[in-house]
């Protein structure tokens, strides 16, 4: 084997192992990024459907939005916080076991329209609601 048949070999096999770490550097990399989408997302979505409750008796006077959280009594999970999500997100601790109802009130300074109730960080399983008709879906 002559000399420039050696050093095309080795550029050969330095440009196969340069590809092959480039590549799995990738492969690792568009891992990592589609566990962390799963993770931010499948996670609360499987972990949410254990919330059943409704919103009812809603009413909105002087900046304070009230209402009654029902956990039903077939949910899995005890409430621990309410969220109301408009351009702005307020947080309310509240304790609603399985199978009771609470009242639930937040200051909050303008509603709009549309607005979404859901108990704590599961926004995927949000109740959607109208100022207009004061009821969520």
């Amino acid at each position: 084997m002559g000399s420039k048949q050696k050093v095309m070999a080795i550029l050969l096999i330095a440009m196969t192992l340069g590809l092959s770490a480039y590549i799995g550097l990738q492969i690792s990399n568009y891992y990592t990024q589609a566990k962390q989408y799963s993770d931010a997302n499948a996670k609360p979505s499987v972990t949410c459907t254990g919330y059943i409750y409704h919103i009812s008796n809603m009413k909105y006077e002087k900046k304070q939005l009230a209402f009654t959280v029902t956990n039903e009594d077939y949910g899995e999970y005890q409430i621990e916080s309410i969220t109301v999500k408009t351009n702005q997100t307020y947080t309310r601790n509240i304790t609603v076991p399985t199978g009771i109802s609470r009242q639930a009130s937040l200051a909050i300074e303008t509603l709009p329209e549309d607005f979404m109730i859901y108990p704590e960080n599961c926004a995927t399983h949000a109740k959607e609601c109208k100022k207009s008709k004061m009821e969520c879906e």
